[in-house]
Parts: structure tokens; sequence; C-alpha cells
């Protein structure tokens, strides 16, 4: 079972999908607290043979801005730890959307997609260089046993 977070344009949140090989229908709950003023969040997904993924992350959103870091990962009770990681989104509306930048550092591996409304263009930034692409394109985190990698789509 894999967890896919990414960035929800319309809630300006984050959204959580749960992806697993033999079974369609995984549950997804969490559960947000705050703790020495610090915000977390505890994902749940359960697939229907019983196997249980939790993932625990940092949460900060601020007007326009929404950071997270996921910190722990523990499938089945064993507790992985991930890469070092920080996802960064700045989104601007006014009652449109007007700017979409988003950050993903994992380690020492960073890509950068700033979205273009008005041309309808997204542009993303790697070590390998620069891509355009047409429409809305988002990064989207991957976890494979504690370890993090990235799609955009």
């Amino acid at each position: 079972m894999k967890i896919n977070p990414r960035f929800d344009t319309e809630t300006e949140n984050i959204d959580v999908a749960g992806v697993d090989n033999i079974d369609e229908d995984v549950e997804i709950t969490y559960e947000e607290y705050t703790e020495k003023s610090k915000t977390y969040r505890i994902y749940e997904l359960k697939d229907d043979t019983g196997n249980v993924l939790k993932m625990k992350m940092e949460y900060k959103k601020r007007p326009n801005t929404l950071d997270i870091e996921i910190l722990e990962l523990i499938y089945n009770d064993e507790i992985e730890t991930p890469q070092r990681n920080n996802f960064h989104i700045v989104c601007i509306y006014k009652k449109e959307l007007k700017n979409l930048v988003q950050h993903l550092k994992i380690d020492m591996d960073e890509v950068n997609v700033k979205y273009h409304p008005k041309k309808d263009e997204s542009i993303i930034t790697r070590k390998g260089g620069t891509e355009k692409r047409d429409g809305l394109v988002l990064i989207v985190l991957r976890t494979e046993k504690g370890t993090l990698s990235y799609i955009v789509e």
C-alpha cells in the first residue's frame, strides 16, 4: 500500500490518496492536533485485507501558503523514517486562481512547478533543466516502503 499526498487547488489543502496493488478500496482517515505550537496530521489508510499505513506530517497552513513535512511512516506497526523533505505551496486566489507555485525537496532532489493561469501552462524546474507543459501540473508525493519520491502530473 502506498500513500500519495498532493495539493488540491479547489480546497487549497492537501489531498491524500491511497494506492494498493491488490485492493482498490482503501479507507483514509486523519486526525489533526497541535502540540507545542506545531500542528500535526496523522493519516491512516486501511485496506480490506487488514494492512494499515500511517503517515505523520507536520502541517503549517497560513494565508496563501501551505508547508508539509512527512515525519514518520508506519506500515503494519513497522516504523519507517522517511528522508528529509519539505513540500511548500503558494497559492494565490483573487476570485480565481492567479498564481500557484509548488516546491518539493526530498534530501538533495528538488522540483519546482510554477503554474501561469493566464497562459494555462506550467513550468517544471529540476536539476536536469526546465520543461514547459500545457495546463495545470501538480506535484504528487509517493511512498514506497518508507522511501519518498514524486511524480509531476
